[in-house]
């Protein structure tokens, strides 16, 4: 049982800065597009 929580956890550690990385090019997208209406 412990080694399956290890598991999950391990997981969970990886996954987190793939989460990341989609929010930030996420909003860097948000932000380029905003910039781009702004300059015409």
């Amino acid at each position: 049982m412990q080694g399956n929580h290890e598991k999950i956890m391990r997981d969970r550690l990886l996954t987190l800065p793939v989460v990341v990385a989609l929010l930030v090019s996420l909003v860097y997208c948000q932000i380029a597009g905003l910039s781009e209406a702004v300059r015409v």
